[in-house]
């Protein structure tokens, strides 16, 4: 074959096993290699199709969308290199080895699935750490802990399984709000310290009760709860508020308490009343033994024995006749039999109450701060005097408050700590009570019976006469003394004493002056509590005595209806231009005061005068046979006269 220059188309013939190459030469003769089978390709079309596809497959092969920015340069950049080693193969085999390397490149890329799993993986390291550095278990207590461990061995557990970021973060937050809750050691301690202050200032409040302590040291304790109470608000740890707890009680448990009063209720009076149709009230005046009541308070001994709770007006009347009230809903005590103390008021906005509960056994207390003067009584200075007490008056309204029926027996007074019992009933008898316990102003319209055994009555030795003057009197302004002689048939009044008819009709306590003259002008007054006796004609026997404080009264009982014996030891020398003495021998008369400015209310009957010597009597004045012509010869007014209405009275 010759070497010559070929215008021919080089094919290339596939056969098995053998290439053969077919051309023409200028003397257009074939060359050929020998081979089984032969096809002709075009190897340059060939090359470019395979080209256009591996660039294709090289295009393809990834989605850009799946990775992330550097991932995508790095892919570009892989496919870019690819591309242009692709274009410039020269072989199927080279472009083969240029893919296969670009997806090996390409498969080592991270996708974004990848970076997210990796991520996934190391925001669920992360935030199980979290879960677990979140609380430190040594802030909590046993129970709390226990809870705390298994919340985070849930809350690790259910991130290992969640499957994004967005889940874990809700467990996580739900682990948290978990754990947020659970208390810790200090908030226990808040709270037990709270409960602690609270519990320690109830106990503070609660553990005495100030009425309990008498009035100065009632002070004491209120200071010490209020003073308590403030540190207790201020501890800053539970064992604190115990320890100022023991320390207040032991301040107080020191403070002796009140052990109350000692008067007796026996031997006192019972007393009831009688219905009336007119609106007015009864006064139960109470005698005291002494004037001086000096000190913080009295207290009365007293028993409520009737239906319902009593509202009773409380006065107490000076000498000088000033008197103070209970005042209108001022504070007292009840102590009661029980042994317990309280404080309370009448809950009345009128008046001057005490309130006396249902079935009250005890002392009423009413410390003198919780007493007011009244302006518009009596024509003292109007300073109370403690030391110069006349007595108690007890007021009831007998239209109203009829049902009232209650025991009352002796007063005392409080000083400090000191008690003193003004109003003894020790001494007392059922023949002498009422020299105690008096029924004062409208009193006929209350009873009184002894609170004790009865004894039996003495027979009365005198029946003189009512016969003779009713006397009665007109007010004054001024403050005046109106007199009244009693002269007897018989002058000679030898003997113990001598006894006096009369007859109450003003229906009130009446205040009466006596005293004796004799012929040598010698006279004789009634000595301060000194006795003398009522014989009733009801058969009752009271043994009185004027205690009043000034004068030389007979107080004779509202109502009263008998005979007034007055033993001469009862009277002593006054003044006079005799033989300074006393015989009873020859007497001038018998005077009887009243004063007509407090006292013109009265309005009694005199009658007859009967003297006592031993068993015997004999009557210096017998009334019995006088006449409205002759009673005047008898009962001569002696002073003041036209103050003075007088007129013959008969039985």
């Amino acid at each position: 074959m010759k070497n010559k220059t070929l215008k021919s188309l080089l094919m290339i013939t596939f056969l098995a096993g053998t290439v053969t190459l077919v051309g023409c030469n200028n003397d257009n003769q074939t060359s050929q290699t020998p081979a089984t089978s032969t096809t002709t390709i075009d190897v340059e079309t060939e090359l470019n199709t395979k080209k256009e596809q591996a660039i294709k497959e090289v295009e393809k092969y990834k989605n850009l969308n799946d990775y992330r920015q550097n991932e995508q340069n790095e892919l570009n950049k892989f496919i870019t290199e690819a591309k242009n080693s692709i274009n410039k193969a020269t072989s199927v085999n080279e472009i083969e080895t240029i893919v296969n390397n670009f997806k090996t490149n390409a498969d080592n890329l991270k996708t974004n699935a990848d970076y997210e799993k990796e991520e996934l993986e190391a925001y669920k390291n992360e935030k199980a750490l979290e879960v677990e550095s979140y609380k430190d278990s040594n802030n909590y207590r046993d129970e709390e802990k226990n809870q705390l461990a298994n919340l985070i061995t849930e809350a690790k557990s259910n991130i290992s399984k969640a499957s994004s970021s967005s889940e874990i973060d809700e467990i996580v937050a739900t682990f948290k709000s978990n754990a947020d809750n659970l208390k810790t050691n200090v908030d226990y301690e808040k709270e037990e310290l709270a409960l602690a202050i609270k519990n320690g200032i109830e106990t503070v409040n609660n553990y005495a009760n100030p009425v309990n302590y008498r009035k100065n040291n009632e002070e004491k304790v209120l200071d010490l709860i209020d003073e308590y109470v403030e540190k207790v608000k201020a501890a800053t740890s539970s064992e604190t508020v115990t320890n100022l707890i023991n320390e207040f009680k032991n301040l107080i448990d020191a403070i002796p308490v009140d052990t109350g009063f000692t008067g007796n209720l026996e031997k006192g009076a019972i007393v009831s009343f009688k219905h009336s149709d007119t609106d007015i009230v009864s006064d139960l005046y109470l005698k005291p033994d002494t004037n001086n009541w000096s000190g913080d308070g009295f207290a009365i001994r007293m028993k409520n024995i009737s239906s319902s709770n009593m509202f009773i007006n409380v006065f107490l009347n000076e000498l000088d006749s000033d008197r103070v009230a209970l005042a209108t809903g001022a504070s007292y005590y009840l102590y009661n039999s029980d042994g317990t103390k309280e404080l309370t008021t009448s809950n009345r906005n009128y008046g001057y109450y005490m309130n006396v509960p249902l079935n009250f056994d005890g002392y009423i207390y009413i410390p003198y701060t919780s007493m007011v003067i009244l302006d518009n009584y009596g024509n003292g200075n109007k300073t109370f005097n403690y030391e110069a007490v006349y007595g108690l008056y007890l007021e009831t309204s007998v239209k109203f408050d009829d049902y009232q029926n209650y025991q009352v027996g002796e007063i005392q007074t409080l000083n400090g700590d000191i008690i003193k019992t003004v109003l003894s009933t020790s001494n007392l008898t059922s023949k002498n009570y009422n020299s105690k316990y008096i029924k004062d102003y409208n009193g006929d319209f209350i009873n009184t019976t002894f609170n004790g055994e009865i004894e039996p009555e003495d027979t009365c030795i005198f029946n003189g006469s009512l016969n003779g003057s009713e006397i009665s009197f007109k007010y004054t302004e001024a403050d005046q003394l109106s007199a009244l002689r009693l002269t007897s048939q018989n002058i000679n009044w030898s003997g113990e004493g001598f006894a006096l008819r009369i007859k109450d009709l003003s229906k009130k306590v009446s205040y009466i002056n006596i005293f004796i003259n004799e012929t040598d002008t010698d006279i004789a007054l009634l000595k301060k509590d000194a006795p003398y006796t009522l014989y009733g004609k009801d058969g009752s026997t009271t043994e009185q005595t004027n205690n009043r404080g000034w004068g030389s009264y007979l107080i004779l009982p509202a109502s009263f209806d008998g005979y007034v014996y007055f033993p001469y030891s009862s009277f002593e020398y006054s003044r006079g231009t005799g033989d300074n003495k006393m015989t009873y021998s020859g007497i001038w008369g018998v005077y009887l005061e009243t004063n007509t400015h407090y006292d013109f209310e009265q309005h009694f009957v005199l009658g007859s005068i009967e003297v006592k010597n031993g068993d015997n009597v004999t009557k210096v004045l017998d009334t019995s046979t006088i006449t409205s012509g002759d009673y005047a010869n008898y009962v001569i007014k002696s002073g003041n006269n036209d103050n003075i209405n007088q007129s013959f009275y008969q039985e």
